[in-house]
């Protein structure tokens, strides 16, 4: 269940999200509020922004497109984030100004090569991080 004062996505890669509350239970349960939201999503970069916005999780379907586990609960007055994509592999900075703590572990395969990436990302308090490599053919997770 979802409500947003304004939603919208935009066909060369913008986001925008205004007043958004919203509750999930299942695979990814969480319950999150905010004020802002916006983001771009380009060949092979991304950038989000948050304003005022509040937020605990706990599933199996990770912010990087990951499968696997995370968990967080979080309080933030203003974020952002940019993450950079190449073969697979992709590197996730970020600063924020709030409290609380998120993290995440799992697997993916984004570029569709049938090789795996392993990815991890966290954020605490005013940094987060986070990353993905792709395994080589041989290694299996």
């Amino acid at each position: 269940m979802s409500a947003a004062a304004v939603k919208g996505s935009y066909p060369d890669g913008i986001e925008i999200e205004l007043g958004s509350a919203s509750i999930q239970v299942g695979r990814q349960s969480e319950v999150q509020a905010g004020a802002g939201r916006a983001g771009y999503h380009g060949e092979g970069v991304s950038v989000a922004a948050e304003a005022f916005t509040a937020s605990a999780q706990f599933g199996a379907e990770n912010p990087d497109g990951s499968v696997g586990l995370n968990a967080g609960l979080s309080a933030t007055a203003a974020s952002v984030e940019a993450t950079v994509k190449h073969s697979g592999n992709s590197v996730t900075l970020g600063l924020a100004a709030g409290v609380g703590a998120s993290g995440s572990v799992g697997v993916r395969d984004d570029d569709k090569d049938g090789k795996k990436e392993i990815c991890a990302r966290a954020a605490f308090e005013f940094v987060i991080i986070g990353g993905c490599i792709e395994l080589p053919t041989f290694v299996r997770p």
